[in-house]
């Protein structure tokens, strides 16, 4: 875990450099069950 104030201060470097972030989440298999029942 990373305290709270250096991910501030990380965000705030990157946005000087122009840079971005993103949040993302999910199941990431190739291949799973619900994309079988799907098809």
């Amino acid at each position: 875990m990373i305290a709270f104030a250096k991910i501030a201060e990380q965000v705030r470097k990157w946005r000087k450099e122009g840079r971005s972030l993103v949040f993302t989440n999910g199941c990431f298999d190739l291949l799973h069950r619900g994309h079988i029942d799907y098809l």
